[in-house]
């Protein structure tokens, strides 16, 4: 069993959108941390979590919300499986959890396969 890894990722992004009628828009932030630990040579687990934070918005009349859109965080949970050096076949969960927005409706689970092609050696 090899060592584990932990990624993370913070990011924001001051921006304007120009949408009709919208005369200031704020940035957003968002991130995620992940979690990798192999359980042995062939299978993986991996847990995440991410937000994302949109800021305010002010009209032409002066009308203000305190967020363009819902703010979001995800939880994800994710067991791989090594077929060969080049093939991974992954299976997961993901919780969304959106402001406003009750119930899983959005909850998904997934099966990805997910494979590495050696590239082009000659040119044409």
């Amino acid at each position: 069993m090899g060592k584990g890894s932990v990624e993370r990722e913070h990011r924001v992004a001051p921006r304007r959108i120009q949408l009709s009628r919208i005369s200031h828009t704020a940035g957003s932030f968002g991130g995620y941390v992940e979690v990798k630990s192999p359980l042995n040579p062939q299978f993986y687990l991996a847990l995440r979590a991410g937000y994302e934070i949109h800021h305010r918005v002010e009209d032409d009349g002066g009308a203000q919300n305190n967020h363009l859109y819902p703010e979001r965080k995800s939880y994800e949970f994710a067991l791989g499986y090594h077929l060969n050096h080049f093939q991974t076949l992954k299976f997961g969960y993901e919780w969304l959890k959106t402001n406003g927005v009750g119930g899983t409706r959005d909850n998904a689970f997934g099966v990805q396969f997910v494979t590495s092609v050696q590239s082009l050696s000659k040119s044409f």
